[in-house]
């Protein structure tokens, strides 16, 4: 009795392995740079920012950018400009609006000779922002658009880009001006907690300058110490879909092997995905194809550290619904990736695959990722099946797709005949035809096209044809050991 349950509990195992799908996390992942102003937080170069303007508004709006700055003080406290109540070299000395005497650093070698303490250009302050844009990975500094500020403002009269002195080009990162922060202090979200420099003076005084604070403004000596957040602007024109900076909620929720995962749009907490000329992958023909997957080959794909060939699946509205790793290039610059087909819903999508860099530096996922430009193919899945294009489609989804004729028609001779046709030996059989290259186009234009392009290919099984025979082997399976256990209970007797 006991090898009976336990045959049968075994029996009963097997059934729910086979009929159990593997559930994994949706991946947040959308198209393009789905951003709330005052709201999204990105990462970028390691560090949190929060987005404070786009090319419809807010700080520093610009066609295909939007407008950063830090969250947090990552820098530490530090002065506007150094400076001591006493002599020391390298400085000059100045006299504030209450003939307090102070020595102040001069400007670096190149820059003209500051006039009043507070003016940004040459100020501790600026050159601070220069070292940290420095200190930034090379492909996160070529997507900064750098900024100019306008010059020969006073502080009694500041230039139209908040500034006293000589203006300044090439500017990468930047603290905001008075007018800037007036738009971002009353926002809980936005708002500097603690006071942190601004790059405007105070109208009262040459060695005085501005810090934002809780929905406020102050004004502080120079040489006070106090917190830097530093502002840029992002170009955005490349970005191919952004992913979450959460842990699990992102592209760490794929691994190779997992096949396609589904994706819903991140919340909030955002990195983006940009193609850039550093990322390289030449998809080949398409190797082959089956009723649920696609295959193909590939070369030059970009290795090292954390490169991978993946893909995307995007609707007809442009919405990113599904995402996958189909390949660990880091040692593989040439190899092969299939892409599965068998969970996806039912419609037509853009097929999107590309090399990618996917910068987790040591469980910082603050950081930007990288692609190539990616391989575009559109597909039609019909319940889990990818839809073919009739033979004589061209296989790039960039060319103008021709219109397919009756097989073997005379008023257009050069239309293929039908398989095994002896007037046109070089086509193969329908057989041959399965594994051939084909392209997928929803521009089929004739009745018998889109007939035969919803047809399941012959000799494949779907899933549930294959989940019913697999019930009914069970359940033979069943049978024969309840028969033999009455055979053997009855000997026993």
């Amino acid at each position: 009795m006991k090898t009976r349950k336990k045959l049968l509990s075994l029996l009963f195992a097997g059934t729910l392995c086979l009929g159990t799908v593997s559930s994994v996390q949706a991946a947040e992942l959308s198209s393009g740079p789905e951003i709330t102003v005052n709201n999204t937080t990105v990462g970028f170069a390691g560090q949190e920012w929060i987005v404070i303007g786009d090319e419809n508004g807010g700080v520093y709006p610009r066609s295909g950018h939007i407008t950063l700055v830090q969250t947090k003080d990552y820098t530490g406290q530090m002065p506007y400009r150094t400076g001591s109540s006493s002599s020391f070299p390298n400085a000059t000395s100045y006299s504030d609006s209450y003939s307090r005497r102070f020595w102040y650093v001069n400007n670096p070698d190149g820059m003209s000779a500051w006039t009043t303490p507070g003016e940004y250009a040459g100020s501790t302050l600026q050159l601070k922002m220069e070292e940290i844009a420095d200190s930034f990975p090379e492909k996160e500094q070529a997507i900064i658009t750098p900024r100019s500020f306008l010059g020969e403002g006073t502080y009694q009269t500041p230039s139209l880009d908040g500034i006293s002195g000589p203006g300044l080009d090439n500017q990468m990162l930047w603290p905001l001006s008075e007018d800037e922060y007036t738009l971002i202090k009353d926002n809980p979200k936005t708002y500097y907690p603690n006071a942190a420099w601004l790059r405007s003076p105070f109208v009262k005084g040459g060695a005085v300058a501005r810090t934002g604070g809780k929905g406020t403004m102050y004004a502080e000596s120079v040489l006070g110490n106090h917190e830097v957040r530093c502002a840029m602007s992002l170009d955005v024109s490349s970005v191919l879909f952004t992913s979450s900076t959460l842990w699990m909620t992102g592209k760490s929720a794929a691994s190779v092997g997992d096949g396609l995962i589904e994706t819903k749009a991140p919340v909030d907490n955002v990195k983006f995905t940009i193609k850039s000329d550093s990322q390289t992958l030449t998809v080949q023909e398409q190797k082959a194809q089956t009723n649920d997957s696609l295959s193909f080959t590939y070369s030059g794909a970009t290795t090292g550290a954390n490169q991978y060939v993946s893909c995307i699946l995007s609707d007809e509205n442009g919405e990113v619904r599904y995402y996958g790793k189909l390949a660990d290039s880091s040692n593989a610059p040439n190899g092969s990736i299939t892409v599965p087909l068998s969970a996806v819903e039912n419609g037509t999508y853009t097929l999107q695959i590309f090399s990618e860099e996917i910068n987790d530096k040591e469980g910082n996922r603050y950081y930007t990722d990288f692609c190539s430009e990616p391989f575009t193919k559109t597909i039609t899945i019909s319940d889990g099946t990818e839809t073919p294009a009739p033979p004589g489609q061209p296989d790039s989804p960039t060319e103008t797709p021709t219109t397919p004729s009756d097989p073997a028609d005379p008023a257009n001779p050069a239309d293929p005949a039908d398989p095994a046709d002896p007037v046109n030996p070089s086509k193969p059989s329908t057989s041959e035809q399965t594994a051939e290259v084909t392209s997928v186009s929803t521009k089929n234009t004739s009745d018998a096209a889109n007939t035969a392009a919803v047809s399941p290919k012959t000799g494949v099984d779907s899933p549930a044809t294959l989940w019913t025979s697999l019930m009914l082997a069970a359940g033979t399976v069943l049978i024969v050991i309840t028969s033999m256990y009455k055979q053997k209970k009855k000997h026993t007797r």
